[in-house]
């Protein structure tokens, strides 16, 4: 398949268009793996402090059967 010149006119600034779109997509990615990660961070770092929070909560006497 061959293309004439008048094709040539429109298949290059298409064909740019197309990586321009496909650098974008890629970079969109990129952001929402980062957000992603940034998410599950915040939620372990909250979770951690729920758990070390309740763990102050409990009585002595729990600590003493717990390790005895």
């Amino acid at each position: 398949m061959s293309l004439k010149a008048i094709e040539m006119q429109f298949a290059i600034p298409r064909t740019q268009d197309a990586g321009k779109i496909q650098e974008q997509n890629q970079q969109k990615n990129l952001i929402q793996q980062d957000h992603a990660a940034h998410q599950v961070q915040k939620d372990s770092e909250r979770k951690q402090r729920t758990v070390v929070g309740e763990e102050r909560k409990l009585p002595a006497h729990f600590y003493e059967k717990l390790f005895s």
